[in-house]
Parts: C-alpha cells; structure tokens; sequence
C-alpha cells in the first residue's frame, strides 16, 4: 500500500508527479498532482470544481485509488492502474462510471 512505504514498485519509483487525466470520451479532463508530505502520499485533485485535496489515496499493487468531493457533497471514486508513464481506470459516482486515462507530464 502506497501510504508510503511500498517505494520500490518498479513502475512508480517517484509519486511527485502531474498527471493530464481525461475521460475515455474527452468530454471531462482532470489533472492529478502527487507528492509526499511526511512521508505519505498526498494529492491534489484539479477538474470542473476547482482545486480539492484527495481523500482516502493509497498506492497498492501498481492501482492508485482516492475520492474526491465536489458541489453538493457528492463523492467520485477514481481507481487506475499505473505504469509507465499512463494510467487507466474508472471514475464512479452516483450517475454511474465512466473509463479513464492519462498521461505522466515530463
């Protein structure tokens, strides 16, 4: 589990990193921020709300997983798969799922 200390996984040595997420249809983009403090894992959220801090955020068996709310309290749940500099998972909030992916920036 990535609160902290699996650092070794072979493909994401070093969480400090930004991420250009969409979803699979290009409707909605995100960015996901990464970074330690303290020696755990912490995130910043961007999308259509603004700015917001994630919750709940591990790193487990190469799968990030964290929620974030928006508006009037509703939680998205986005789990992804990470390796080599993309991602891909699904968001899940009460209208339903969609898939997305994403790209490591350099």
């Amino acid at each position: 589990m990535y609160n902290l200390p699996a650092c070794g996984s072979r493909t994401w040595r070093n969480p400090h990193a930004t991420w250009d997420v969409k979803t699979e249809d290009g409707s909605r983009e995100f960015v996901f921020e990464f970074s330690l403090k303290d020696g755990k894992l912490v995130g910043k959220y961007t999308g259509g709300s603004g700015t917001l801090e994630m919750t709940d955020l591990t790193f487990e068996n190469n799968t990030v997983k964290f929620n974030v709310t928006v508006g009037n309290d509703m939680v998205i749940t986005y789990s992804a798969i990470v390796a080599e500099g993309q991602l891909s998972g699904m968001l899940s909030l009460q209208f339903g799922e969609a898939a997305i992916t994403g790209t490591k920036r350099k």
